[in-house]
């Protein structure tokens, strides 16, 4: 469950120039936003993982960790998932500002834009069906069977 965290920090602190950040501001707040997001997605698929028989995973993530996910799957597809936003966010940044080209930075504006939209629905969609963020998974009524945890 650590080994995906540490391979992203790993990453992260590396220093090599190829992943440094080419993010001008808007980009910059852009990639903030989705990074926010997804971290309340985390959140709440680790309150989905501690409430098997109560929530179920129901969205993008559920092909790659299941309709109910392991903390360790939930761990790794977001680290994973994190990780490889960032990584594209900034090639299409340094394409942008490499080639000057409009369309590379109407296209870091799509991916960033349909990105955090995506993000934001999922996240309403986890709230609307009982998963909140930060969760312990004790002590809430189940929707579906009406029993408490």
């Amino acid at each position: 469950m650590k080994l995906p965290l540490m391979l992203t920090a790993a990453l992260a602190l590396t220093g090599c120039a190829e992943f440094a950040p080419a993010f001008n501001p808007p980009s910059a707040l852009a990639e903030g936003a989705f990074q926010a997001l997804e971290i309340v997605d985390y959140s709440q698929a680790t309150d989905i993982a501690r409430r098997p028989d109560c929530l179920h995973e129901d969205g993008l993530a559920e092909p790659f960790i299941g309709r109910e996910p392991t903390q360790a799957k939930v761990s790794t597809y977001f680290a994973l998932s994190m990780t490889g936003h960032y990584l594209v966010s900034n090639w299409l940044a340094r394409e942008a500002d490499a080639t000057g080209a409009e369309g590379w930075y109407a296209l870091l504006g799509m991916w960033q834009v349909g990105s955090i939209g995506l993000e934001a629905v999922t996240v309403a969609n986890n709230f609307k069906l009982g998963a909140k963020p930060f969760g312990t998974g004790l002590n809430r009524l189940c929707a579906d069977h009406g029993k408490g945890f």
